[in-house]
């Protein structure tokens, strides 16, 4: 009987237990990385975990006491807002709202808004918008945007608390005049209701001569009457003349005669008469759309040598009849000479000149290109037997015999564009190509191609490995990876499964690795590591090591592998890196001890003492892995999975690993 109730009791003991376990479990539940008890009344969150709004709100729908939520730098598009708040009443939110204007984002407790660089032409958006925007104090729009004065008012109509800092135009008499004038010249103007122009003027801040045309001008009793009411504004009557139907005041410095009456047949007489009465007068234009003769403007010049006369000119180059204000010339295929040098002289406004297939020496070319440095040739320039287009961005010359460096030299002085010259197997040394490279640096980025045992890579790649499938192989020596020096851009570095014994090129020239795999080697000094202060992944298992000390200062160190270094007893350079979450030490004469102080340290981390084989229990399963081994078959990028830790001097762990 007794052992009857004795076994009561236990079974009951046991179910409540598991009663209270399911419990505990199923109020755990996990939101962004972060395990938090359903009753949770608070939730602080950073903003960078957070993918949607509606992402966020199936989350939250999982902590039904919620009573507060920081959303950090997470912004919520400003309609939606009402709408977060409406879906959880009872929920105290902090967050940024934000509002596009014209394609640009502003957060809406702004006071000062800044639409530099957008062109505004109406202001129903902006209108529309502005409501979201209580603090605003201030908009400020490009200095080169103006709006018709009709829309400007509808703004400070509609905010008159608002500053709105932009230039407004107005129409007086047919004339259209920027708000920020200081003068309105009417002199070519038909005038007309006198309360116009007094309706008007207070719409002109900086204005302080308002001039009518001697022909065409109010009654002077209006005159003064408008003037006693603007008594800062000086009012002035000029002297007008006819030119070829274009009323000009006669204290004009410059006269636009695109709108002109012109007798095709005689255009110099009646100008050159008309422009006698203007003694201030530098510059006429005729316009775009008229053409005069070689002739016609060598006649007005004579007559009027200090003014500049802006006039088309049809010029005859190598059988082709062509407008002087051109920006563009396509010569490809003509015979050039010598005459050439003078012809571009015609052209002011020439930008690009086109010669394909023209036979030029580049001796000449250079020549061109140093008298006529504001235009971009288009030529042919042969370069070690290969013919290149000038404007080339990029020029690939791998394979070809290069004897003579100058000869590069001078060639890319034809080339405006260039940014990538590839001189892979060129027949240069390393070192000559090393001190090319460093000529053109900023401007011109320089690669070849370096051989290292067995294999090779290009001086710009950014992930390199062996990628031992086969251990047949002739392994490198510390002599053979020298060339890495001139691998700069190097981020990621497998040299595994060789016979290095020094890697201080690494330390000395690779200071921005990330991953670097030296397994299997002979490498007993770490010391050219400390200089790599953004490594993320090491594997140096199966080396020599005994001395740990410079990986102290690898503070971003995420993956590390150091298995199978029988010299290794003294973890303490391990204890202060912030970023571990994976270490592995198969094989390594290190105590339980000393392990149980690495686990207690970083009790979020994946630490594995024992194993076989050094990768073994999910090494080379991790996503990390993964994409490392993309990154060194593409060779030219460096996956987020390692970026995201660059510059992190804290954990980004939020839960143990599994």
């Amino acid at each position: 009987m007794k052992k009857r109730i004795i076994a009561g009791i236990l079974a009951a003991v046991i179910l409540t237990a598991a009663v209270i376990i399911i419990n505990v479990s199923t109020s755990q539940i996990e939101i962004y990385g972060q395990r938090m008890d359903t009753s949770a009344r608070r939730l602080i969150l950073s903003g960078d975990e957070i993918g949607s709004l509606e992402e966020l709100k199936e989350n939250l729908k999982k902590l039904p006491r919620l009573r507060y939520a920081d959303l950090g730098s997470f912004r919520v598009y400003a309609p939606s807002a009402d709408e977060l708040r409406a879906a959880f009443p009872d929920v105290t939110f902090r967050f940024t709202t934000y509002m596009d204007v014209y394609g640009k984002d502003f957060d809406t407790d702004i006071t000062s808004m800044d639409l530099s660089g957008i062109e505004v032409t109406e202001t129903a958006e902006l209108l529309e918008r502005l409501r979201y925007f209580p603090a605003l104090a201030s908009i400020t729009f490009d200095s080169n945007n103006t709006l018709p004065g009709a829309e400007k008012d509808k703004l400070t109509d509609a905010h008159p608390a608002i500053a709105f800092n932009v230039v407004s135009t107005r129409v007086i008499y047919g004339t259209e005049f920027r708000d920020d004038a200081a003068e309105l010249d009417f002199s070519a103007a038909t005038v007309g209701d006198p309360e116009e122009l007094n309706e008007m003027l207070r719409f002109f801040p900086a204005l302080k001569t308002v001039t009518f045309g001697d022909k065409n001008v109010l009654p002077s009793e209006v005159l003064d009457e408008i003037s006693g009411e603007y008594s800062d504004i000086k009012f002035n009557v000029v002297t007008t003349y006819d030119v070829c139907g274009v009323t000009v005041r006669e204290d004009a410095r410059e006269i636009d005669l695109t709108n002109a009456l012109f007798d095709d047949d005689n255009i110099t007489e009646p100008l050159i008469d008309a422009l006698k009465h203007f003694p201030l007068l530098t510059r006429v234009s005729l316009g775009k759309d008229r053409i005069v003769t070689l002739d016609e403007r060598k006649e007005l010049c004579e007559a009027y040598p200090d003014i500049e006369f802006n006039a088309v000119v049809m010029r005859e180059i190598y059988g082709m009849s062509v407008r002087d204000d051109i920006t563009s010339l396509d010569l490809s295929g003509i015979k050039t000479d010598d005459e050439l040098y003078g012809m571009l002289l015609w052209f002011p406004s020439l930008t690009s000149v086109t010669m394909n297939n023209v036979r030029m020496t580049q001796y000449k070319q250079l020549e061109l290109s140093r008298l006529f440095p504001e235009i971009k040739f288009d030529f042919d320039v042969i370069i070690a037997g290969k013919k290149l287009d000038s404007l080339s961005e990029k020029i690939d010359l791998s394979g070809r015999e290069i004897t003579d460096l100058n000869e590069i030299r001078r060639a890319i002085q034809l080339f405006p564009n260039l940014n990538y010259l590839d001189m892979s197997d060129c027949g240069i040394s390393n070192e000559e190509m090393a001190e090319f490279r460093s000529e053109y640096e900023g401007s011109v980025k320089i690669v070849w191609r370096l051989h290292m045992g067995q294999w090779s890579l290009k001086t710009d790649a950014v992930a390199f490995s062996v990628l031992i499938y086969n251990y047949e192989h002739t392994r490198l020596t510390s002599a053979d990876i020298q060339v890495l020096k001139y691998c700069t851009d190097l981020r990621a570095l497998d040299i595994g499964h060789q016979a290095v014994t020094d890697i201080s090129v690494i330390g000395d020239y690779l200071p921005e690795l990330r991953i670097l795999i030296l397994a299997d080697n002979r490498v007993s000094d770490l010391t050219p590591l400390s200089k790599l202060k953004h490594l993320h992944y090491l594997e140096f298992f199966v080396n020599r090591v005994s001395d740990l000390s410079p990986l102290a200062e690898c503070r971003e160190l995420v993956d590390l592998n150091i298995s199978y270094n029988y010299r290794i007893s003294d973890i303490t350079p391990l204890l202060d890196l912030p970023l571990l979450e994976r270490l592995w030490l198969e094989s390594c004469p290190i105590s339980d001890e000393k392990v149980d102080i690495l686990r207690e340290r970083y009790p979020n981390s994946k630490i594995i003492k024992y194993g076989k084989g050094s990768v073994d229990q999910g090494w080379r399963s991790h996503p990390r892995y993964r994409a490392m081994i993309e990154m060194y078959h593409k060779k030219n990028f460096i996956s987020e999975l390692f970026s995201r830790y660059d510059g992190k001097t804290e954990s980004l762990l939020t839960e143990p690993l599994r």
